[in-house]
């Protein structure tokens, strides 16, 4: 996504001496959709504006805030394949009609602390926790040292049911090793990398009595990529994908006969021509532009 100034210069906010500069970047599309087994196609555009601002202290602490601001819906691409609304604000009624109006506003911002490698992201009850994202705390502290990686996620305010969670990275050459965490559940994991190929081995605790172990395989031809994934709880999933100059078509499959087909199509000028499908009869085609 690019970024751009809502002018041919930087938009700069001052505040007696002190400056953020801001900037508006997004993405916007428009296409038919069939949501489902039985559903009636039918047309969706949308839009999500990303708004950021970015002060420097004086000690070289650099304090960012962000949020967005969206109307209708975008197509959740290569992923749970879903039509996402982007309507942001409250709903009120309009006067004449009396339907009701999504008033555009923004939401509760995520603000980004950068100071002598370590970096502090709020952001209430939408931080996501880092050995599952299926909920989400209030802050996170990260930092690298050297080839490590260190990351915490808190839930301050313990709404989520998960106090926190941590991650931890190393590399090595061709060896990468990874290990997180939250409550009970613990996950740690290796890869190799030999030339096009990455080995993957990984166990999995969920807390509550089940461990998973995990190997995968990626593997790199040329303009071909195939990904292979399998573990002793009888679950495995394929991938492959082809990319031919602005062209780009993938397919994946799993032990469940779920199935997913995505092409791409770069037009040139920031304009990808879309379109996928799966097993549950979600078609979704259209054009998405990034500003």
């Amino acid at each position: 996504m690019k970024n751009v100034l809502f002018a041919t210069t930087a938009l700069v906010l001052t505040a007696g001496v002190a400056s953020a500069e801001l900037t508006f970047s997004g993405t916007a599309g428009a296409g038919v959709v069939q949501e489902g087994a039985g559903e009636d196609m039918r047309v969706w555009s949308g839009m999500d504006i990303a708004i950021s601002a970015t002060a420097t202290t004086d000690s070289g602490m650099t304090v960012s805030v962000g949020d967005d601001i969206g109307g209708g819906e975008l197509i959740d691409w290569d992923d749970d394949y879903a039509v996402d609304s982007q309507a942001s604000g409250t709903n009120t009624e309009d006067a004449t009609t009396g339907a009701s109006v999504n008033s555009p506003a923004i939401g509760t911002p995520a603000v980004t602390i950068v100071s002598g490698g370590v970096t502090i992201v709020l952001d209430n009850n939408a931080v996501d926790h880092l050995d599952s994202d299926a909920v989400a705390g209030d802050m996170s502290v990260s930092t690298a040292m050297g080839d490590a990686t260190i990351a915490v996620v808190l839930d301050v305010d313990q709404s989520s049911g998960t106090d926190f969670s941590w991650s931890l990275g190393y590399s090595m050459g061709q060896i990468g090793l990874s290990a997180s965490g939250q409550d009970d559940s613990s996950n740690f994991g290796a890869t190799y990398t030999m030339g096009d190929v990455v080995l993957g081995v990984s166990t999995d605790d969920d807390g509550a009595g089940t461990t998973t172990n995990e190997v995968t395989l990626d593997y790199t031809a040329g303009a071909m990529t195939l990904g292979l994934a399998a573990d002793d709880q009888d679950a495995w999933s394929v991938s492959v994908g082809y990319t031919a100059g602005a062209m780009s078509v993938n397919f994946g499959t799993d032990q469940d006969k779920a199935w997913d087909m995505n092409a791409s199509y770069d037009l040139g000028g920031g304009v990808t021509a879309r379109a996928s499908i799966n097993e549950a009869e979600f078609m979704a085609a259209g054009i998405n532009f990034a500003f």
